[in-house]
């Protein structure tokens, strides 16, 4: 694994567990010691990553709904697109405020037939940090342990 792979697994809680399962049971006797290792990258990372919000255009008909009716499960939802095409998440163009996401749907032809919904959404972000601050030599050890017991040799 790279450590941008680890990284990502590290702040995201369903991969983390997913990892600790895995080295679980593929390694029974070295799953504690890559536990410990894993809850000490990530309290170190912690220190270095931010929550940011940012913003997506929801889409829906008013002539169907009443408002926005993914709620509770925002991946099935329609959203527009930095094209100005209707879209699934993945594809939605992201903004950093509101006003900037309202502006572009204004600017979309198709506005009169939808309505629009803001969902605010929340991503990790790497704060700018001086390299005296990080601790480098326990982040390469817990980097190096990761990748042996997860099979690779650096």
């Amino acid at each position: 694994m790279t450590e941008d792979q680890i990284i990502e697994i590290l702040l995201n809680k369903a991969k983390t567990k997913k990892l600790i399962r895995r080295v679980k049971n593929t390694h029974p006797d070295k799953w504690q010691r890559v536990y410990r290792n894993v809850y000490i990258a990530y309290e170190e990372l912690r220190k270095h990553y931010i929550q940011k919000s940012f913003f997506l255009i929801g889409v829906y008909d008013c002539a169907k709904d009443a408002c926005w009716p993914w709620h509770f499960n925002d991946e099935n939802g329609i959203y527009l697109s930095s094209k100005f095409r209707l879209c699934k998440i993945s594809k939605a163009a992201q903004f950093e405020s509101i006003k900037d996401a309202r502006q572009h749907f204004h600017s979309w032809a198709g506005k009169k037939n939808y309505k629009m919904e803001v969902i605010e959404f929340k991503k990790q972000v790497a704060v700018p940090y001086e390299s005296a601050i990080l601790n480098e030599d326990s982040w390469q050890n817990v980097v190096t342990s990761l990748n042996v017991v997860s099979g690779q040799k650096k």
